[in-house]
């Protein structure tokens, strides 16, 4: 893995050859993060301090863009090494305000162009978007806030960037298809947790003066029993995807049963990618989403943890 820093002014640079990092990818929040290391010198400070992007690339195929927050050099018993960190390019949305905004009529274009194209970040893969009425960001919201409310509310997808930095908006399982039996495997750890699981949740619209109850009649008959209750008001229903109750309980779902797998190597999967599971050993099988992959090289060599939940 080579890694390369670009300051403010567009110039790249190649960092000297990492001797250990990890990258990480999300389908969204947290967003994706990265961390470097290598061996310094005198001149490295002067060359990481403009430093403001990074990208990480393997045989020439870009694996990693991202935003660099700190770098560190420290002195120790094997001489200067220094070590970048960030976060992917999601981090330039959640890190501005949005300002508050009423939209009569809310489209895909419009909401790219205030909060998302502002910061340089270019459109990957997506499907189509339906426009959206009386759709509002609330004072405090973020970019990011601003994208995922209309990307949720709209077509139930949550916003997640590629390798290139570039916004992906495709439903789960959108991706590639992958493969993995007991042959692959180093580790597997499965967790089925009911801890925040809603059962129920009950919906005041203060503008009608009306309820609405919500169920998760499956989880109910497994004993769940978790009930939440949220306002809202008519006028201001689509300014957040989670303020419905079928929101609300599916989004508290979605990490209840999570399989964690590590392997040797370089995995290519990325989340929203479909991962098909044998692990006959482990008595599960079935088909999964990718929620979040890292790749890492440490003293004990080259890893990858893929995270992967029920679909």
């Amino acid at each position: 893995m080579t890694g390369f820093v670009t300051d403010a002014k567009g110039q790249q640079f190649q960092l000297p050859p990492l001797t250990g990092w990890e990258l990480r990818w999300t389908a969204g929040t947290p967003c994706d993060s990265f961390s470097v290391r290598f061996t310094a010198n005198q001149e490295t400070a002067s060359q990481l301090q403009p430093a403001a992007r990074f990208q990480a690339k393997k045989d020439g195929q870009v694996w990693f863009t991202g935003v660099v927050d700190e770098y560190e050099i420290a002195l120790g018993t094997n001489g200067l090494v220094a070590t970048i960190s960030g976060r992917g390019m999601a981090a330039l949305l959640l890190d501005n305000e949005a300002g508050t905004a009423d939209y009569d009529l809310a489209q895909l274009e419009d909401i790219l162009g205030n909060y998302v194209q502002p910061f340089g970040i270019q459109l990957g893969e997506h499907v189509g978007f339906p426009a959206l009425r009386q759709f509002g960001v609330d004072s405090g919201d973020s970019c990011y806030a601003a994208l995922y409310g209309f990307t949720r509310w709209s077509e139930n997808i949550t916003p997640r960037f590629d390798r290139n930095g570039r916004l992906v908006l495709l439903p789960d399982g959108g991706g590639k298809r992958w493969t993995l039996n007991d042959g692959a495997v180093l580790e597997a750890v499965f967790t089925d947790k009911r801890y925040g699981v809603i059962s129920e949740v009950v919906v005041n619209d203060r503008s009608t003066h009306t309820q609405q109850i919500v169920r998760d009649e499956k989880f109910i008959a497994e004993g769940g029993c978790c009930r939440r209750i949220t306002s809202m008001y008519s006028r201001t229903a689509h300014r957040t995807a989670a303020r419905t109750g079928e929101q609300m309980i599916e989004l508290s779902g979605l990490d209840r049963r999570v399989l964690e797998v590590t392997m040797s190597g370089m995995s290519e999967a990325m989340p929203g990618d479909i991962l098909e599971v044998k692990l006959t050993a482990m008595g599960i099988t079935g088909t999964f989403v990718v929620e979040e992959c890292e790749a890492s090289l440490t003293e004990a060599g080259l890893r990858s943890v893929v995270r992967v939940r029920t679909w």
